[in-house]
């Protein structure tokens, strides 16, 4: 059912290297799923170390596969299934959702990745590119996602000059006026583009309707 839902992600234009499938750990007992879901190109994230603790009969279900692995096995399975090429792929977090996983509960903390687990899974052949992956770069990559939208368009309002009319555009807002915005000049209720534009008008002592040549730019 997980890869059917995939593979319709993936089919309807879903990029998988964006998609995470979370507890990955409980399909160590089915390595063929697991792999399957590698191959959509997913990535998943393990979770349960450090849970070897677990209360029976603390799952919903009696499920083999929902009880938390031993921290060994799945040291081993991590370090599998880097060798096999899977390590850009995987990601590793301790998953911490209950109070007896904190070390003044008496759980392993925080920590207990990089004091416990990972020294266990380079026992196993996790390489130290390997061990970078799946703990930092490719969490890394994951939120780097968002990429910021484009600037949205300025408001401008529209105006033209009362001597030679031509056309021209100013911010409304100040903040986002440009360098190349034109200057202009005012006088009275009137508005030029250039003090040869007012010039002109002042001698025709401002009558109305005027025209004048466009100054030359």
């Amino acid at each position: 059912a997980a890869v059917a839902s995939l593979d319709a992600l993936s089919a309807a234009g879903v990029d998988m290297r964006r998609v995470i499938v979370a507890h990955a750990q409980s399909l160590l007992g089915a390595p063929a799923a697991l792999r399957a879901l590698l191959a959509t190109g997913a990535r998943l994230c393990f979770t349960g170390a450090g849970m070897g603790w677990s209360v029976p009969g603390a799952c919903a279900s009696d499920h083999p596969w929902l009880s938390p692995p031993p921290d060994e096995g799945l040291a081993a399975a991590l370090a599998r299934l880097c060798a096999e090429g899977y390590a850009d792929r995987l990601l590793l977090s301790l998953g911490v959702s209950s109070r007896l996983q904190l070390a003044s509960c008496g759980g392993g903390g925080f920590g207990f990745l990089q004091r416990a687990f990972l020294p266990r899974a380079r026992r196993h052949g996790l390489s130290a590119a390997d061990e970078e992956r799946i703990t930092t770069s490719n969490a890394a990559a994951l939120l780097c996602y968002w990429t910021p939208p484009p600037p949205p368009e300025r408001t401008v309002r529209h105006w033209s000059c009362d001597a030679c009319h031509r056309g021209y555009v100013e911010a409304v807002n100040e903040a986002e006026a440009l360098p190349e915005d034109r200057v202009y000049f005012e006088k009275f209720s009137y508005r030029y583009c250039s003090t040869a534009c007012l010039g002109a008008h002042r001698r025709a002592e401002f009558v109305q309707p005027f025209s004048a040549p466009p100054p030359p730019e």
